[in-house]
């Protein structure tokens, strides 16, 4: 019945390395089911296996080995037959030749003479060609296989719940998601010919695993999927300082990654330091399991002292420190914050210290607990380690304020002893099983798949919102930095980036600053050393300034920084105000450290006859006890008596001086104010009930200097029957006061006269003080003259109370020569003559 029904329309019978195949078309208007026919190559009769349709105008591909036995050799036979499953013959095929890679085909879709004979042996019409196969995936037999395995996480085998697995196959995606064991199954359909499908396996917070695999049959297949690396953590709080000259100093704080710890309740309850060289503390922690690793320290010191850090093993006597694990050199330290040390540290067995020892005289005053105490933390003192429980008879019993950030990169750690507080800013979900002061911390292993290299420094003139594009005009392993390649008067935008062997971190903040040239002289010179300390929402400096500005002087704010930096003489500063702040339930005063730069550049202004102001609630303290002021307290000629209890208040000016009848309410903190005995001094300050002196002024009539000593902040006093600013007027007139004329001329009783004093030094060279006193308030004017009596200077024109004052001439713009300065005020006029020299 050849025409009958199916024809054979292309056959391939010389594959290179694969199965015969045949494709057989149907050109009838029925679907026929091709389960029972039979194939032949003219001497092997096969059936066909494979239960499949081919539709009307269809056309369907049949595969040796799969839908039909290995047996026949089309090869060798050169010729092939279809049979109805009733052995009736409907087709024949013959050709000549061998192709690799071609096939022979009908034209066009099985159009032609399908009587079955070799048309090119027989003479007949050619009725097939070779061509390229054109076997097409919409023809190809389609089979069901069954999928499936086990989906694990990296870090969490026991739990991969909810993973989602897509298979996509050319006939449609399958999708299944993981049970509490982590198996899936699905029917995946495919064909003879594209038996691979892709594999997207994904879960949330893991990285998506997409892959190919080949299927011929029901089969199991496992996958892992890792944790996602987060990008590593970037700098934050960066801060660039304006107004260096020619510089800008930057720092910044690192990110913590891991879990952290420590033996304190959330602020320290006070602070406490050892201040002898060599001294120092340390706080014990107790991993349950090993290893742990440790990724960074941080401490938080009060003051700015030198010191080093210590990582220690506890195999000393009794389990005190011992050996040195690892150690550090602080040669930056910024009080009042988080002091950073990174760490890379494995600890596989025993406990450990975090600690520090100083190394100078200077006490940095580390923040302590004195409630909820663990009796964990040592104290280092006279070359032994000693607990506080014990030492000293036990009255500085207390934990020192230090932390530790850790991370196993492996599995759970949980850390006794019985009190690590988990601090705030850790993620909620971070802590598994969280119960106060006994968590168990669950850690994020990826972060220690990232390991910190350096920072990148990067600068643009506008705010920077991207480092693409950018770049980096510096590196570092510090956490501080100070550009030197800017320009003054230009404002600079930066931001840091931390370098890993990941990758680069995301940019920190931007921060901006200004270099400006330096200002070497004005009214007064403000220091600022107290850091962030503040009354009513502003630091000390601010009220000074502004008082200052208030009644008409002008001059420069710096930091402590600052000023060691840029300067190494204040002369060209009338008066200089050094603001060292207030203790406080968290934070301590600065400290002048004896012959530390910014102690020695205030003595040698002293001495070369400058007037400065000091205040610091624990100065007498601090000295008394040999941390600081070593050199600096003579010259404030006073006696430090005890500490107060907290309760200072009302405030009086003493009579006979230049406050009295001054009358201020005191609302700084209440911690340690000193109060003094005016020694070779006089007392200006003093507090009502209970009655005790607060502020100190003293003079010197041969290195003409006065000072000021205060253990009330200036920022905390308010007065309705005398303003702030009255007294810091008589504050800046008695502190420029020449004391040639007598220390009595503090006295408000004193008379006063009209005079105007030599200038010093003469001749001048750069820049001469001159000294003058006038008997009642009015317009003040002093002018410089040159021998033609030309002006070519105005040094003071404003209105003065009565007064002693002095003032400098800058004559560094000034040729060598012979002037004149003259004075006028009121009904007095006066003129002196003077060189300059070059």
């Amino acid at each position: 019945d050849l025409g009958g029904g199916l024809i054979i329309n292309e056959i391939d019978p010389y594959p290179s390395g694969a199965h015969y195949l045949v494709e057989i078309y149907n050109p009838t208007a029925s679907a026929v089911n091709l389960l029972g026919y039979y194939l032949s190559d003219g001497d092997y009769f096969v059936p066909i296996v494979t239960n499949v349709t081919v539709d009307p105008g269809s056309w369907l591909t049949l595969e040796e080995t799969v839908d039909w036995t290995a047996t026949m050799d089309f090869s060798s036979s050169d010729v092939a037959y279809l049979f109805r499953h009733d052995t009736t013959r409907i087709d024949q095929i013959g050709w000549y030749g061998e192709y690799n890679h071609f096939s022979f085909q009908r034209y066009a879709d099985g159009v032609g003479p399908n009587d079955g004979y070799d048309w090119i042996s027989s003479g007949g019409g050619v009725t097939y060609f070779d061509a390229l196969e054109t076997w097409s995936a919409a023809n190809w037999t389609r089979v069901q296989y069954n999928v499936s395995g086990i989906v694990g996480l990296d870090d969490n085998p026991a739990d991969s719940s909810g993973t989602i697995v897509n298979i996509v196959s050319a006939y449609g995606t399958y999708i299944d998601t993981t049970d509490a064991t982590g198996a899936y199954g699905l029917d995946v359909i495919l064909d003879i010919f594209n038996d691979t499908a892709d594999f997207i396996v994904s879960h949330d917070g893991y990285d998506t695993l997409t892959v190919q695999h080949y299927i011929t049959s029901d089969t199991t297949i496992d996958f892992t999927l890792n944790k996602i690396i987060p990008p590593p953590p970037a700098p934050t709080d960066l801060v660039a300082e304006s107004g260096w000259d020619g510089m800008v100093p930057m720092r910044w704080t690192p990110a913590i990654n891991g879990t952290l710890l420590s033996y304190i309740d959330g602020t320290p309850d006070s602070y406490f330091g050892h201040g002898t060289e060599g001294g120092g503390f340390a706080v014990k922690f107790t991993p349950a399991s090993y290893p742990v690793t440790l990724n960074l320290a941080r401490l938080l010191a009060n003051n700015d002292y030198t010191y080093d850090f210590y990582i220690f093993d506890d195999d000393g006597t009794s389990g005190a420190p011992s050996s040195v694990i690892y150690t550090k050199a602080l040669s930056k330290v910024y009080p009042l914050e988080w002091n950073y040390v990174p760490l890379n540290i494995t600890i596989t067995e025993g406990s450990f210290y975090v600690g520090y020892l100083e190394t100078s005289a200077g006490t940095n005053y580390f923040g302590r607990d004195e409630t909820n105490l663990n009796n964990t933390s040592w104290i280092f003192a006279g070359g032994v380690w000693e607990n506080l429980q014990t030492f000293n008879g036990g009255i500085y019993n207390c934990d020192m304020y230090f932390e530790a950030v850790v991370n196993d990169g492996t599995k759970d750690i949980t850390i006794t002893p019985t009190k690590p507080t988990i601090k705030r800013g850790l993620k909620k979900e971070a802590i598994k099983n969280a119960k106060p002061y006994k968590p168990n911390f669950n850690y994020n292993t990826s972060n220690t798949k990232a390991t910190f290299e350096y920072y990148r420094i990067y600068r643009d003139t506008a705010e920077i919102t991207s480092v693409a594009g950018l770049t980096h005009i510096d590196t570092t392993s510090e956490l501080a930095y100070t550009d030197t390649t800017v320009t003054n008067d230009s404002t600079y935008h930066y931001v840091i980036t931390g370098m890993y062997d990941t990758g680069e971190s995301d940019p920190s903040n931007d921060a901006a600053a200004t270099p400006y040239q330096l200002i070497l002289s004005g009214d007064y010179m403000i220091i600022d050393m107290d850091g962030d300390i503040e009354y009513s929402g502003h630091g000390s400096e601010y009220y000074v300034e502004q008082s200052l500005a208030n009644i008409g002087y002008t001059g420069v704010t710096v930091t402590k920084d600052f000023l060691v930096a840029n300067y190494t003489d204040l002369s060209g500063f009338n008066t200089v105000f050094a603001l060292l702040g207030q203790n406080s339930a968290s934070t301590n005063m600065g400290v002048l450290g004896t012959d530390s730069p910014e102690e020695s550049l205030l003595v040698n202004y002293l001495e070369a006859g400058g007037g400065l102001y000091i205040e610091g609630n624990d100065i007498g303290w601090t000295w008394n006890d040999g941390s600081g002021f070593g050199r600096i307290w003579p010259y404030f000629k006073t006696n430090y008596v005890a500490d107060s209890a907290g309760d200072a208040g009302t405030i009086n000016g003493i009579a006979g001086s230049f406050a009295e009848g001054m009358t201020f309410t005191y609302s700084g903190p209440q911690f340690y104010i000193s109060s003094f005995t005016a020694g070779d001094a006089w007392a200006l300050l003093e507090n009502e009930t209970p009655n005790y002196i607060c502020a100190i002024a003293a003079g010197d009539a041969t290195l003409r200097y006065n000072t000021v000593i205060s253990s009330v902040a200036f920022g905390a006093l308010t007065g309705t029957k005398t303003t702030p600013d009255e007294l810091m007027q008589a504050y800046y007139d008695f502190l420029i006061s020449n004391s040639a004329y007598g220390i009595a001329t503090m006295k408000k009783s004193a008379k006063l006269t009209y005079n105007l004093a030599q200038n010093r030094p003469n001749p001048a060279k750069g820049k001469t003080i001159v000294s003058y006193s006038i008997k009642s308030s009015g317009r003040v004017r002093v002018e410089v003259f040159n021998v033609l009596g030309q002006k070519v200077m105005t040094v003071i024109d404003r209105d003065q109370s009565a007064g002693v004052y002095k003032t400098t001439i800058d004559v560094s713009k000034l040729n060598a020569g012979i002037y004149f300065y003259k004075i006028k005020a009121n009904d007095f006029s006066d003129t002196k003559k003077f060189m300059v020299v070059k």
